[in-house]
């Protein structure tokens, strides 16, 4: 470990030297002298595995110890620190050195953290904004392209023993040939390449490493493995990119790509900054070529151990080599999906395709509807009236229209339960006898209708799609309807089990491996300011990456409106991914039911990042207790935001419940947000009365996307006197308008509980009331009558 650690720090030489040449070099000849380097790196590759190889043999001959080489390269070091030291003489002045390292030093956490180094945050207020995120970018292509390049070429030697039983020898000798292939291309081509072409080869060089790295997966034989270098030879290095084959087309890219990247960047600053941005590209080199072997390794681990468990007997038998290469072709593809995904969440960026992938889904599902429509016998014209047919139209195009009404959304026309609600208020008409009749009549009707369907359970099932998905867990038999259905269902079956599901699989573990690994990090730093910082840049990489492993896409709006430090956010709830939702893009403190299983292995991870509060809401004593927490947590400012979902339960995202009148007490400004999941890629709600957590966490990791949109509305502030019922009733109606989520009186609790006795007695309460106004007008009237004869 000790000699990795000293080796990697005198990889500092490397930067110096970049930096030198392009120092010494003008800039119409920079290319040529990082070729120059790169062609001492390339003879440095040439000789050191080869003379590994030599001592691996001598040593298996029982010539030399297995220590030799470690000598031979201590040796080695020794005399080129030497070297630099008698003949590199330092050129920069003594005042210039001490402001510069003035200017540095107090910027040195910067160029060691991972995440300043993607953002160049050194160079930030030193170059031109234009210029930062143009080597922003470069610098981004240069890691991804080192972290595959890297993680490709420490599991050669595995690859090569395993498919091609290469001693050590034969893999010196491999090592051998690409170091000479680097030469060639470093010494004879890419100190030609003139400066303004630097950007475009490097991209024909990103091409043809990816192209490469398909046939290195494909080789299933040692010429095939060695094919490309009389080709290369022949000068058609650029031209007969696509049938270069094997390693060859590897070193090809790479002794293109990084010589032109390098140029690329340090052409874009002023030479008193080169020495800074080439250290950066260095070290996310450094950085790349650290995590992308321990990546490559671990998945070429999980590879041959799911080929050892899964036994495909048959085609594995007849063709082994096919299907070795089909696999590993499938599978890299996807694990180069799935970190792609990583990084870009872990930045917070999107590339837009994403947003492509859900409008491509939503102009399939509109032919699907469609063809439903004209094969199902229910939208037939020939049997039904044209204001039937219209109706059925009109009800069907409710899918097409971008949203799906809630209150449209109801298996049968619920006339006498809304009519009755609206006659408790309405003035009576007619004597009481015929009053209590009518309304006796109205009741059975409306308790028939909450028998098929009532306003309060319907909500906590599964909404009811106006049209199929392809997903047959919203299916009413649609597969079968005609063959072109049932075939592109089947394909969406494939694309979706076989393609999505084992990307978000591999997203969500590693997700949960950060999330884990930060946990236990964090606890062992003293600084609580520091902790705080890593704790939430940390927790919002997580929740970025966690969102991915369901196909998350998000949109925010009006984000001005976001919580403060302190305050309180509330928001309607659908499942505990609502708070992964907003916890994506804003920090917060989660208050919420203490689970099991699997969601309170992530509970007890997420307690570890932040002072979250969990609890059970059947112990009165818990209650009291995260009262007092939550009041604590408002008046301290420096805090994370509390983020409370007042339903206190999981609803299908059709409606808003009561909101519970805890957490309006404590605070008097509310941060309110509308959470609207669009069911047609995916159903959000979790019914946890049927699935459990990690049941759920499938099936939204089967879905095709977890799509929604997040409102942020102005804080709302508590009137004068206004007490806490009102207060959480007006912030639910504003929450409910937002989301186009219908808004109901009932408590979310009648999922466990009954309805209490005080709620039956007040609509006891109510139909008195009415019966009284009946019989009071009755008797007004019966008055006047006799009056009236009187007079008569």
């Amino acid at each position: 470990m000790l000699s990795r650690i000293i080796g990697g720090l005198s990889k500092a030489s490397i930067s110096i030297s970049i930096a030198i040449v392009a120092d010494l070099f003008p800039p119409e000849e920079r290319g040529k002298g990082m070729a120059f380097v790169g062609l001492a790196f390339s003879s440095g590759f040439v000789i050191g595995p080869t003379l590994g190889a030599i001592a691996a043999y001598w040593n298996r001959m029982k010539t030399i110890s297995i220590f030799t080489p470690a000598y031979l390269a201590l040796l080695i070091t020794s005399i080129e620190f030497l070297w630099v030291w008698i003949f590199l003489k330092e050129t920069l002045p003594e005042v210039k050195k001490k402001k510069h390292r003035n200017l540095v030093f107090p910027q040195l956490f910067s160029y060691i953290n991972p995440a300043s180094l993607f953002v160049f945050k050194p160079l930030e207020k030193r170059i031109e904004q234009k210029v930062h995120q143009k080597i922003k970018r470069t610098g981004l292509v240069y890691f991804l392209f080192l972290f595959i390049y890297s993680g490709l070429e420490f599991t050669l030697t595995f690859f090569a023993h395993e498919r091609f039983n290469f001693n050590s020898m034969q893999q010196g000798k491999m090592f051998f040939y690409i170091g000479i292939i680097m030469i060639i291309i470093q010494g004879g081509y890419v100190r030609k390449i003139k400066t303004e072409k630097q950007k475009a080869t490097a991209s024909k060089g990103i091409t043809v490493s990816l192209i490469s790295f398909l046939a290195i997966s494909l080789a299933w034989n040692v010429y095939y493995f060695y094919g490309s270098l009389t080709l290369y030879s022949l000068g058609k290095v650029l031209e007969k990119f696509c049938n270069f084959n094997s390693i060859s087309a590897c070193n090809i890219a790479s002794g293109i790509v990084v010589p032109c990247l390098t140029t690329e960047v340090s052409s874009q600053v002023s030479p008193t900054e080169k020495g800074s941005v080439l250290g950066i590209f260095r070290a996310l080199g450094s950085l790349a070529r650290a995590i992308g072997p321990v990546c490559a390794s671990t998945v070429s681990s999980i590879v041959f151990i799911f080929l050892c468990i899964v036994d495909m007997h048959i085609f594995y038998f007849y063709h082994p080599e096919l299907f070795i290469c089909a696999f590993s072709v499938c599978f890299i593809l996807m694990l180069i999906i799935a970190f792609f995904i990583i990084l870009m969440a872990a930045f917070g960026k999107s590339t837009g395709l994403r947003r492509m992938y859900v409008n491509t889904l939503l102009r399939i599902f509109q032919w699907v509807h469609w063809n439903i429509i004209s094969s199902s016998q229910i939208y037939e014209k020939c049997d039904s009236s044209d204001e039937e047919f219209d109706e059925n139209h009109e009800r069907a195009s409710i899918f097409l229209n971008g949203s799906i009404d809630a209150k449209q959304n109801h298996l049968i026309e619920r006339e006498a339960s809304e009519h009755l609600v609206n006659k408790m208020y309405e003035e009576p008409s007619g004597c009481a006898v015929t009053t209590v009749v009518e309304d006796a009549m109205d009741f059975t009707k409306a308790g028939i209708e909450a028998i098929i369907e009532d306003d309060v359970t319907s909500r906590f099932s599964a909404a009811e799609l106006t049209s199929w998905n392809l997903l047959t867990r919203s299916s009413y038999g649609y597969h079968l309807l005609n063959w072109k259905l049932g075939l592109l269902w089947g394909f969406g079956l494939i694309i979706r089990y076989f393609v999505i599901f084992p990307i978000n699989l591999t997203i969500l573990v590693i997700a949960l491996f950060i999330l884990i690994a930060t946990g236990c990090t964090i606890t062992f730093i003293r600084d609580e300011e520091k902790k705080r910082k890593i704790s939430r840049s940390m927790s919002l990489v997580c929740y970025r990456i966690l969102l991915q492993a369901c196909s998350g896409v998000v949109t925010f709006h009006n984000r001005h409106n976001s919580a403060k430090p302190g305050g309180i956010c509330v928001a309607n709830h659908t499942s505990p991914i609502d708070a992964l939702v907003l916890a994506c893009d804003n920090c917060y403190a989660f208050v919420g039911q203490r689970q099991g299983g699997f969601l309170g292995f992530i509970q007890n991870s997420l307690l570890k990042l932040d002072a979250h509060i969990w609890f059970d809401r059947e112990e009165g004593s818990d209650k009291l207790l995260v009262r007092n927490r939550l009041r604590e947590h408002v008046q301290d400012h420096s805090k994370l935001p509390i983020l409370i979902f007042p339903e206190g339960t999981c609803i299908n995202n059709t409606s808003v419940m009561m909101f519970r009148k805890g957490s309006f007490e404590v605070g008097d400004v509310i941060y309110p947000v509308a959470i609207k999941y669009d069911a047609r890629f995916g159903d959000a709600f979790w019914n946890s009365s049927k699935v459990s957590y990690f049941e759920y966490l499938m099936m939204m990791m089967t879905s095709w996307a977890l799509v929604c949109d997040v409102w942020y509305l102005p804080p709302m502030v508590r009137q004068d006197g206004e007490d806490a019922i009102a207060f959480a009733s007006r912030v639910k109606k504003a929450i409910a308008k937002a989301g186009g989520l219908v808004e109901l009186e009932w408590d979310g609790q009648l999922k466990r509980h009954f309805v209490k006795s005080e709620v039956i007695d007040k609509q006891r309460q109510k139909y008195s009331e009415r019966i009284m106004r009946v019989q009071l007008d009755d008797d007004v009237s019966h008055m006047l009558h006799c009056k009236n004869s009187e007079e008569y």
